[in-house]
């Protein structure tokens, strides 16, 4: 069994209704899901932050489409995130903190949740479904942390 780990940016984009992302995105999003979905050797997993990242964007009167989207993600297998999974997140930080001189050249953000997304995924040996332009560089620097 091949275990990927979905970041919010594919299941928000693969569920977009209001037009908020470009219709490229939206096809690949769309793609990518229905053959995870079609293939019988995946599992997909989320996490609670993951699930209030994609709820988090559902207007509050919008019922029907906040019942429809929990559903969904209650298909998925869903794992904590521990102390463990954390940690390697701040130390990702951290470490790249330690390397950037201009604060905008870091390759995290400190107010984005996709450092603990990219974690979950390397702690539980899964892999990273995700449209994120920072996944390379975050890839990078995992590579510098587990030579340090």
């Amino acid at each position: 069994m091949r275990r990927v780990l979905l970041d919010t940016n594919m299941i928000v984009a693969a569920f977009d209704e209001s037009g908020s992302t470009s219709e490229e995105m939206k096809a690949s999003a769309k793609a990518k899901l229905a053959g995870l979905l079609n293939d019988d050797e995946v599992v997909l997993v989320i996490t609670p932050l993951i699930r209030y990242e994609v709820l988090r964007g559902i207007a509050w009167a919008e019922i029907e489409k906040l019942n429809a989207m929990k559903q969904i993600l209650n298909g998925f297998v869903e794992l904590d995130i521990e102390r463990k999974v954390s940690e390697l997140a701040s130390d990702l930080f951290r470490l790249d903190d330690s390397q950037v001189k201009n604060p905008s050249d870091r390759n995290i953000n400190k107010r984005n949740f996709d450092i603990f997304h990219f974690a979950v995924s390397k702690h539980h040996g899964l892999d990273l479904a995700s449209n994120d332009r920072h996944m390379p560089q975050l890839e990078s620097l995992y590579q510098q942390y587990q030579s340090a």
